[in-house]
């Protein structure tokens, strides 16, 4: 499980629902899930599967890899990281803080490994 930080993981997503104003109740009643599931996928506490991930984005009308892919290569960057010894609770929030704001196509796309 991802160690919590402050920044949202899924930043995209939290962004998404702040610019709505949509609370998450309302989301999480549109996609089939429960609140909890969402507060927890946008703090790092849950990963949602690709199922779930297509619902948000259907509930958002929005395009899955819109809100989730930053997020997915953020995450990799920081398994890298702590693959090569980093502690993960310092290299989440450093990573998060530092390329949360980034778009898809300035992470390398959304067919970048």
């Amino acid at each position: 499980m991802p160690v919590p930080c402050h920044a949202p993981v899924y930043p995209e997503l939290a962004a998404e629902l702040a610019r709505l104003g949509r609370p998450h109740a309302n989301l999480a009643a549109t996609a089939g899930c429960a609140t909890t599931t969402i507060s927890q996928i946008i703090r790092g506490h849950a990963r949602p599967s690709a199922a779930l991930r297509q619902r948000i984005a259907d509930a958002l009308g929005r395009d899955v890899d819109d809100l989730f892919v930053v997020a997915d290569h953020v995450q990799r960057l920081v398994d890298l990281a702590v693959e090569q010894g980093f502690d993960r609770r310092v290299t989440d929030a450093t990573v998060l803080r530092r390329v949360a704001d980034l778009a898809p196509n300035e992470m390398g796309g959304s067919d970048a490994a």
